[in-house]
């Protein structure tokens, strides 16, 4: 558990070295999550999970770059940060088993997920729950291990995803 104070109000540059394998903002925890506004990169510092990571960071806007090839879950990652717009069209899925609610109340969010492999993913309940701008590319998502749909795209009202070659 790490945590950052600074004397002076002001936007600060946060670089993270070694390793990282999750990181998670939390009011409860006294972090300011509202005051998260860019990730230009993730790093490759070892992540294994973005569980809900980002999830209230309302002032968060975009988010770039690094390593997913060893993460496992992303649920929750963007939930409840409204204006995300997580550039996402490189990450590496293919060890994502729960995508659950990732950008659930996301509503700014438009993910790239054309090279998404989803071939492992046993949850995608809530995945675009009320994320009104999303408009995902899912043509060739595997969903062959997916057990829970359960209000995937309730509310994502620009959604119009491509369902035909799904396993379900």
């Amino acid at each position: 558990h790490r945590t950052h104070t600074y004397v002076n109000a002001g936007e600060y540059t946060v670089t993270i070295s070694g390793t990282m394998e999750t990181i998670y903002f939390n009011a409860d925890l006294g972090q300011p999550k509202e005051q998260l506004i860019s990730i230009p990169n993730l790093g490759a510092v070892g992540w294994k999970s973005f569980e809900s990571a980002f999830g209230g960071c309302t002032a968060l806007a975009d988010t770039a770059g690094g390593d997913t090839s060893q993460v496992v879950d992303m649920a929750y990652m963007f939930a409840d940060a409204r204006i995300a717009t997580p550039q996402t069209s490189g990450w590496d899925t293919a060890k994502v088993q729960s995508l659950q609610g990732m950008f659930s109340q996301a509503a700014a969010a438009n993910p790239d997920t054309a090279g998404w492999n989803t071939a492992h993913v046993t949850s995608m309940r809530s995945l675009f729950l009320g994320a009104s701008e999303a408009q995902p590319d899912t043509g060739h998502w595997n969903t062959a291990r997916v057990s829970d749909m359960r209000t995937m795209f309730q509310r994502a009202y620009k959604a119009n995803p491509d369902t035909s070659r799904w396993d379900t």
